[in-house]
């Protein structure tokens, strides 16, 4: 739980970083949920557009089929959702 802690904590600190550093920070996250194995994975505070262009993808490639949250809240003002992965048996 600690290392989670710590990649979270980590990604927050460099949003409003360069892209560079976020993407390898986003790598991480990739990283640490297609080597748990797990069935479910649950996202918070995941911007729209992550989603869309690397969670997805890369987690798509691992076995995962997911989704986020209804896109009615998605505007400036709120750029982040929850996103729900599982694994496709």
């Amino acid at each position: 739980i600690h290392q989670h802690f710590v990649i979270y904590l980590s990604t927050c600190a460099v949003h409003s970083s360069s892209s560079s550093v976020l993407m390898r920070q986003v790598r991480l996250i990739i990283n640490e949920i297609t080597g748990s194995g797990a069935d479910v994975v649950c996202l918070q505070e995941v911007e729209f557009t992550a989603f869309e262009n690397d969670f997805a993808p890369a987690l798509g490639r691992a076995g995962y089929d997911g989704m986020m949250q209804n896109g009615r809240k998605r505007d400036p003002s709120h750029p982040v959702g929850v996103a729900t992965f599982w694994l496709r048996e």
